[in-house]
């Protein structure tokens, strides 16, 4: 079979096209026909660890493609559609565990699912298995650029975590300096004149905002009003308008989902001036 081999010495990178055997899958092994496979920079960087200046290695760690051989047993039948983590993913057939097999979903091409392996399975054991993080607990991602970063905010959006990541945090903190009609450097300038280190007002602000988030979280555990429980209110009301019965309203708490579009906005608003 066809296999792409890369050699990496002080200077420069090689990639050559061999011809291999087909590999012969172990006990616990599925042999896969692949279709994609993703190339990851750790590749480059001799001394890495993944490679050795000046050997020659089978190129690819991860992949997709269909399953042409499962032991007996397995959870995976002649044809399914996988992706997983394996030594070579640049050639026409791979053998991978069957433990580091997963199913591709169908919404995923062939391509998307090359790079969805290695990155997630560090992001879940980072977040689930060695963080133990739970639905509704905070967690802070530096530098969500590459792909563990990118993978960490998606997986802890999608079990409900709440992530405040370095972005989020800039934006919050160009919006003060704003605020203050100066630039965000101009501000940083004036702070650290004043003996505050920029670093520290960050932490502030991050704080600040996780601690915003809580206690938003916790008056929405706390009020918990049905737009049915509106509506009798509000039939009530009309109901006692003939023995005018005078009501004042300090403050009307109005739910409103996070990232809220304008026009939703304006919708619980408009919602609000009725009560």
């Amino acid at each position: 079979m066809r296999s792409y081999w890369m050699q990496i010495d002080e200077t420069q990178t090689t990639l050559e096209l061999r011809e291999t055997p087909q590999p012969e899958p172990g006990p616990q092994q599925l042999l896969v026909r692949m279709r994609a496979a993703s190339l990851n920079r750790g590749e480059f960087i001799a001394g890495h660890g993944l490679h050795k200046p000046g050997s020659a290695k089978a190129v690819g760690m991860e992949g997709a493609g269909e399953v042409v051989r499962a032991f007996a047993g397995s959870r995976f039948q002649v044809g399914d559609r996988v992706m997983g983590r394996c030594a070579g993913a640049f050639a026409e057939y791979v053998a991978i565990d069957e433990r580091e097999a997963i199913t591709v979903p169908p919404s995923l091409s062939w391509e998307q699912a090359a790079s969805v392996p290695l990155v997630f399975l560090v992001v879940h054991d980072m977040l689930v298995l060695q963080g133990r993080l739970q639905a509704g607990e905070w967690v802070l991602i530096n530098g969500v650029s590459s792909g563990v970063g990118v993978a960490s905010l998606q997986l802890a959006k999608a079990m409900g975590m709440r992530p405040i990541d370095d972005t989020q945090l800039d934006r919050a903190i160009a919006r003060i300096a704003e605020g203050q009609k100066m630039t965000v450097q101009e501000m940083r300038n004036a702070m650290e004149k004043e003996g505050v280190t920029f670093s520290a007002f960050r932490e502030e602000i991050r704080n600040e905002i996780q601690m915003q988030r809580l206690r938003e979280h916790e008056v929405d555990n706390k009020i918990q009003i049905s737009e049915a429980e509106i509506d009798t209110y509000l039939s009530a009301e009309q109901a006692a308008a003939a023995d005018k019965v005078e009501v004042n309203i300090a403050q009307i708490l109005v739910r409103i989902p996070e990232n809220s579009s304008p026009e939703q906005i304006a919708a619980r608003k408009a919602r609000a001036e009725e009560v």
